[in-house]
């Protein structure tokens, strides 16, 4: 006799949906396995990579005109060409409304913080080439050259700019900060305004650690993706085939456990010497 038929409860990885993993015998449902966690987690996926959940923190990340995002002497003009990803005409103009510095568009994250924030957007030069960003104490992060298609860096991490079709390229990056100002200017941190030249932006996405692919257009909540709350995990540790990963309920008590540079960690070449006599 096979093992399935003498097994009285079966259960495969892949038959799972938020809050549950279903059992391949019986088929009734007097077998399926409620999951609960109120809290995101990791995985290590296919690749053999950490995976954890994703998610766009900024609501409203094609629709510049909308009031989540504070205008500083610039003018946003909605709805100006086709995206680059689905083609729908809905790409905003970011142009300076008077010329001189610190012309941005600003944005202040769901909630402080100082670990690493991922930014990303997608832009194209409309008569303005340089887009860039500044953090809340009003230190420039990074400059992107969207017309040689090039960076220059200041106080950020893990920075590209994805060349995609038509001059638009997809500029990412990850600083510490808690506020996003997103600036046009003419190479510095000035501008001349003449009423019309500018950039075009699409497809901000704001998110924790460093920037991951896009999670597509949210409005008024952010998007979440992964291993998100009450999904079970499909762990490929040592794998090919996946295993449903249960743990029990534990609590890691160090805050800013992934950011080091926290205040609260000392650096080990502060520490008092001590010697060991035996």
């Amino acid at each position: 006799m096979a093992l399935y038929d003498k097994a009285s409860l079966v259960l495969i990885p892949s038959g799972t949906k938020e809050g549950v993993v279903f059992s391949q015998k019986p088929t009734n449902g007097d077998g399926d396995f409620d999951f609960a966690r109120a809290s995101a987690a990791t995985r290590v996926n296919e690749q053999g990579l950490i995976e954890k959940e994703r998610v766009s923190l900024f609501t409203y990340n094609t629709d510049f005109t909308n009031a989540a995002w504070t205008k500083q002497s610039v003018t946003i003009v909605a709805d100006q060409v086709a995206n680059p990803i689905n083609g729908a005409v809905d790409v905003d103009l970011f142009y300076p409304s008077i010329s001189g510095n610190y012309k941005a568009i600003r944005r202040l994250l769901p909630s402080a913080s100082l670990t690493y924030i991922g930014f990303s957007i997608y832009a194209k030069a409309a008569g303005k080439d340089f887009l860039y960003f500044n953090d809340s104490g009003g230190t420039r992060q990074v400059v992107f050259n969207l017309s040689a298609g090039t960076y220059d860096n200041t106080n950020a991490t893990a920075i590209s700019m994805e060349s995609l079709s038509g001059g638009w390229y997809r500029c990412s990056f990850s600083a510490v900060t808690e506020t996003l100002y997103m600036c046009v200017s003419d190479g510095d941190t000035s501008v001349t305004a003449n009423g019309t030249d500018g950039i075009y932006i699409w497809g901000q996405q704001t998110e924790y650690g460093i920037p991951t692919d896009f999670l597509g257009v949210t409005t008024v909540s952010p998007i979440y993706e992964g291993i998100t709350d009450n999904i079970p995990r499909l762990d490929y540790t040592d794998a090919s085939c996946p295993s449903l990963l249960l743990e029990p309920q534990r609590t890691n008590k160090m805050p800013h456990s992934e950011y080091f540079e926290d205040s609260g960690f000392a650096n080990i070449d502060k520490l008092p010497q001590t010697k060991l006599v035996l």
